[in-house]
């Protein structure tokens, strides 16, 4: 499985909101609803109708891996690369600043990596702790977190 990190542009509604953060989005029928925060300190929830809109159609026909932050006034997000949005990349090139094709293995935490990180952040356990429990090496725990946090860079990015 493949996987874009898809830097756009943002929309002219939006950007006359001089978004400083993007905090998230919901499809809500064929509407796509942005909620930021701007610069003045406030939320905003932008709800667009957007016939022409790439994110809009790439939430209909794949899966966000990511979600999608503002960098230097542009999103970045990452999404599951198949052959329909290959197709929508290739109809919307005027609204993409750039795609990075990756190959997942390369973003996506796997089970094990996210359980050490739910144990970590939740329960508050130790690296020791956890490689005692599940009977491992503490050096395979410290492997597996520095997997986990190299992913994590790659998708923040």
């Amino acid at each position: 499985m493949k996987v874009a990190r898809i830097t756009m542009r943002p929309c002219q509604q939006l950007r006359r909101l001089e978004p400083k953060n993007y905090i998230g989005y919901r499809v809500n029928g064929d509407t796509v609803e942005h909620y930021v925060t701007t610069r003045s300190g406030g939320h905003v929830k932008l709800r667009l109708r957007c016939d022409d809109c790439f994110f809009a159609k790439l939430v209909k026909s794949s899966y966000i891996v990511s979600p999608p932050v503002l960098h230097d006034g542009y999103i970045r997000f990452l999404a599951v690369y198949t052959n329909a949005v290959r197709r929508l990349v290739s109809r919307h090139k005027d609204q993409l600043l750039s795609i990075d094709i990756m190959d997942s293995r390369n973003v996506i935490l796997t089970d094990k990596q996210r359980a050490v990180f739910r144990l970590i952040s939740r329960s508050g356990h130790r690296p020791s702790t956890i490689a005692r429990n599940w009977g491992v090496s503490r050096t395979a725990i410290h492997k597996t977190i520095k997997t986990a946090l190299r992913k994590i860079a790659v998708m923040l990015s």
